[in-house]
């Protein structure tokens, strides 16, 4: 039994260089890497100003991950739409459930040239239950704006990066 599981680990030993040496050969670069897409992004990305309390959640999330540029090559674009919509109603016409649905778009685009490098739109709900107190009820509603938005930023996030990675790199001018 101890030899097929040590056999078993030394294939796999010797599997795993030939594995990533096929993936580097297909072009596959780590997004986190230096030169990868995320790493383009970070601390270069100007975001728009909040102008609701969704997109305030929205740019605080994406401002945790991409950080606040002094010199911004890239500009985010970002439009957000956040509707609530009656889920369930009892035979009285009391609403219980609410779904509350997001639809952000995007476009990432190069300053110093203005070409868009990538857009798109991302779509997700969440829901609450309207059965509690009013204040509970409310509060319901607002964690359930907040776990959309921050669903929004965790699928946009992806996207951002496979964008980044297929714009060419920025040129570093030194003196």
């Amino acid at each position: 039994m101890w030899s097929s599981d040590r056999r078993r680990l030394l294939k796999l030993l010797v599997a795993a260089p030939a594995t990533l040496a096929a993936l580097s050969a297909c072009g596959f670069t780590p997004a986190y890497a230096p030169g990868g897409g995320a790493d383009r992004l970070l601390n270069v990305t100007r975001l728009p100003d909040p102008d609701s309390g969704d997109s305030y959640i929205l740019v605080r999330e994406l401002e945790q991950r991409l950080g606040r540029p002094q010199s911004p090559l890239y500009d985010l674009g970002l439009k957000l739409s956040v509707s609530e919509a009656a889920l369930a109603i009892t035979t009285d016409g009391t609403t219980t459930r609410f779904n509350v649905v997001g639809d952000l778009s995007y476009t990432l685009r190069d300053i110093a040239s203005g070409t868009q490098i990538g857009a798109g739109r991302v779509t997700n709900f969440s829901g609450y239950s309207a059965t509690g107190t009013t204040v509970a009820t409310q509060a319901a509603q607002r964690d359930a704006h907040k776990r959309l938005v921050i669903m929004l930023a965790n699928m946009l996030m992806p996207r951002l990066i496979a964008d980044a990675a297929k714009a060419p790199p920025h040129q570093t001018l030194t003196p």
